[in-house]
C-alpha cells in the first residue's frame, strides 16, 4: 500500500522561507507569458453520436466537414454528406459556415442555412441530427478535451477503440450497409491459449501480449478500418468496401503476421520469457438475406471464431464455400 506523506500543520512557524516559491523571476515571467499566449481559439465539438466529445480547432485554413476520410473532420454518420459543410475565417476574423450542397442540409441554432456567421456557443445540426457546437478554447482546455475524448472511446491497455465505441459504430456501419448494400465485413480475433499465459506467467505478462497484438493489427489495417477491443483477449475489426474474398485474405494476413512475430513477456519476478503467440479469427460478411441486425453479423463472426478454435486454433474461418464445406478454415503454415 502506498503511504502518503504527512502534511505539516499550517502554523506560522511552518510557513517559513522553505515554503516560498523558488522560481527565478525569469521563470515566473516565462510562465506568465505562456498563460498570456494561450489565447482562446474556435473549436468545433461533436455533441452526439459515436464521436461525442471530439473537438477540432478551426484554423486559418478553415475546416471541411463530411463523411469522407478526406474531410478535415470526418464524421461517422451516414446521414451526413461526403462533403457536407465548410467553416472559414472571414477577413475580419469572423467565422462563417457554408453548406456544400448537402443532401440533408445544415442548420445553425435550428435554422437551415446556405451560409451564416457563427458565434461562440452556436450549435450546428448536420444530416438527420448530428449536433456540433462552436466553442472557444485555449490550448490547455483543448488538450484536456482531447484527453477526455480519448478516455471515453479508447481502451486504456491496448489503445484500440473500446466496447462502447464498437457497439455504436457497428450499428451505424450496419445501418448504412442495410440501406445502400455497401460491403461490410467483421473479423473477431481471439488470442489462442491466452489463459495459459496468464496462469503460467501472471497477468502482467498477459497484458504485455494484449498490448502487442493490437499494435501489430493496427499496423496492417487501412485508415478506414476500425479496430476495437471487445473485452478480455478479443478484438474486433470492421472492414468496409471490400469483398468477402478480400476480407478472408485480410484476416489470413493478420493471422500470419501474429504467428510469425517474436513475442516476449515478463513473469512476476521480472524474468523475460519468449512466447509463441497465435490468434484465431472468425470472419462474417454482410448479407441482407441472413443479417437483419448488427447482432446477426456479430453472432455469425463469433460462430466462425469458435469453428476456427475447434479446428485447432491459429486459423481463419469464414462463410466462403470451398468444395462441399460451407466453411473455409485456412490451415496454419507448416513449421
Amino acid at each position: 500500500m502506498e503511504v502518503q506523506p504527512s502534511t505539516p500543520s499550517l502554523t506560522k512557524e511552518a510557513f517559513d522561507e522553505t515554503t516560498q516559491p523558488t522560481d527565478s523571476p525569469e521563470a515566473a515571467s516565462a510562465a506568465a507569458q505562456a498563460w498570456g499566449q494561450a489565447e482562446r481559439r474556435p473549436h468545433l465539438v461533436v455533441m452526439t453520436g459515436t464521436q461525442a466529445g471530439l473537438a477540432l480547432e478551426v484554423g486559418a485554413g478553415g475546416l471541411t466537414l463530411g463523411r469522407t476520410q478526406e474531410a478535415d473532420l470526418a464524421l461517422e454518420d451516414d446521414s451526413v454528406s461526403r462533403r457536407h459543410a465548410r467553416l472559414e475565417l472571414a477577413a475580419k476574423g469572423d467565422l462563417m459556415v457554408f453548406d456544400l450542397g448537402s443532401r440533408n442540409g445544415t442548420l445553425v441554432n435550428g435554422a437551415r442555412v446556405e451560409a451564416a456567421p457563427l458565434r461562440d456557443g452556436d450549435r450546428l445540426v448536420l444530416g438527420a441530427g448530428l449536433v456540433l457546437k462552436l466553442t472557444y478554447m485555449d490550448r490547455f482546455e483543448a488538450e484536456f478535451q482531447r484527453q477526455l475524448f480519448e478516455a471515453t472511446v479508447r481502451d486504456g491497455l491496448t489503445g484500440a477503440f473500446n466496447q462502447r465505441y464498437f457497439s455504436g459504430r457497428l450499428e451505424q456501419e450496419f445501418a448504412f450497409s442495410l440501406r445502400h448494400g455497401a460491403p461490410l465485413s467483421l473479423c473477431l480475433v481471439d488470442v489462442d491459449h491466452f489463459k495459459t499465459i496468464n496462469d503460467q506467467l501472471g497477468h502482467l505478462a498477459g497484458d504485455e501480449v494484449l498490448r502487442r497484438v493490437p499494435r501489430l493489427v493496427a499496423d496492417a489495417i487501412r485508415v478506414e478500418d476500425v479496430l476495437c477491443r471487445c473485452g478480455g483477449d478479443e478484438l474486433a475489426i470492421m472492414l468496409r468496401q471490400i469483398s468477402p474474398a478480400q476480407a478472408q485474405s485480410f484476416a489470413e494476413r493478420i493471422r500470419r503476421t501474429i504467428a510469425t512475430s517474436h513475442f516476449s513477456a515478463h513473469d512476476q519476478g521480472g524474468q523475460a520469457h519468449p512466447l509463441r503467440v497465435s490468434v484465431s479469427i472468425g470472419v462474417a460478411t454482410f448479407d441482407p438475406t441472413r443479417h437483419r441486425r448488427a447482432a446477426d453479423l456479430v453472432a455469425e463472426a463469433d460462430r466462425f471464431l469458435y469453428l476456427a478454435k475447434q479446428h485447432g486454433r491459429n486459423r481463419v474461418a469464414s462463410a466462403l464455400v470451398q468444395d462441399d464445406d460451407p466453411t473455409r478454415v485456412t490451415p496454419p503454415p507448416a513449421p
